[in-house]
């Protein structure tokens, strides 16, 4: 059966829209807040359905293009279907071919990353390349920041004490904070290894009753695991006119701050919008070597070209 991407860029999008709802809903608050009548939007990378740029048309926007390199017949359909045709311009081509005339813009969406640490440096490099062609100083950005951090792991042995899905429990708590707008500090205690132990008796619970419902919101399954690293930002890109070009350091020191044997890290995706978390996600990755390690010692990872499939690692005593 041939190949069909115009019926199957559109399925896709669909997809990922009705399997992500938080994330469509943060984006649909942020252009709330930042699309007026009588902006002018740029949607860059706007999917073969071209929601957020019709969006922002519904949001009043005077003049809306999203450009993408696939097929745009179904985001054009959509257009008009929703009454803003006549607002909203669709563009077949590559980002850095877009003629920059048809700027600059009020608000640039640039929801363009592929959620693998190492493949969306160039994504966060062409987003740099988008604000300088395409953005006034007052632009705003959505997203306006992406943080990449990481901590390593044992895979091999769950976690006795329970600190470490009490780790993962806290920034669970992180991220429902960050979607809510809400502080939740005092639900914290609830998932305290010592104080559920001294006043319920009961070890901290496991993420998910179900490890693949776990994965399948794009968390890797630490029940089986044990934390071995602080958790460090790898780096943090912001986007607008005189912005850091975005790029990862050559290396990354990582405390060690429990014994086990290191043989991977999970590297976490935050992209937000202002206080809006838009969408976090982590990805596991294999050190190239694993290592016995204990306290106080330095796990140092490769982010140079030797960084591939898996990550280079070397451990410094303390």
């Amino acid at each position: 059966m041939p190949f069909d991407p115009e019926g199957s860029a559109p399925l896709s999008h669909l997809s990922l829209l009705a399997h992500h709802p938080e994330r469509l809903l943060a984006l649909r608050l942020a252009l709330a807040r930042h699309v007026h009548a009588g902006s002018t939007v740029l949607d860059a990378g706007c999917g073969a359905l071209g929601t957020l740029a019709i969006m922002a048309a519904k949001f009043g926007a005077r003049h809306v293009v999203g450009i993408d390199g696939g097929p745009l017949p179904m985001a054009r359909r959509l257009a008009e279907e929703n009454g803003v045709g006549d607002r909203v311009t669709f563009l077949d081509c590559d980002l850095d071919d877009a003629d920059a005339a048809i700027g600059p813009f009020d608000v640039i969406i640039g929801m363009v990353y592929l959620n693998h640490p190492r493949l969306d440096l160039a994504r966060q490099q062409l987003m740099a390349r988008v604000a300088e062609r395409f953005a006034h100083p007052a632009t705003v950005f959505i997203p306006d920041r992406v943080r990449l951090s990481v901590a390593g792991f044992d895979t091999r042995t769950a976690d006795a004490t329970g600190e470490t899905k009490s780790t993962a429990w806290r920034e669970t708590i992180e991220r429902t904070e960050s979607h809510t707008g809400l502080s939740m500090r005092a639900a914290r205690f609830l998932v305290d290894p010592d104080w559920r132990k001294s006043r319920l008796g009961l070890a901290v619970p496991p993420l998910s009753p179900d490890a693949r419902l776990t994965a399948r919101f794009g968390f890797p399954d630490r029940n089986t695991m044990t934390q071995l690293t602080d958790r460090e930002v790898v780096a943090e890109a912001a986007f607008g006119q005189g912005a850091a070009a975005p790029g990862f350091p050559g290396s990354l020191e990582v405390p060690v701050t429990r014994a086990g044997r290191l043989d991977g890290v999970i590297w976490r995706q935050d992209i937000a919008a202002g206080d809006l978390l838009i969408r976090s996600t982590e990805t596991f990755q294999s050190v190239d070597s694993p290592e016995p390690v204990i306290p106080r010692e330095t796990v140092t990872l490769t982010l140079d070209d030797r960084w591939q499939l898996n990550v280079p690692a070397t451990v410094t005593p303390g």
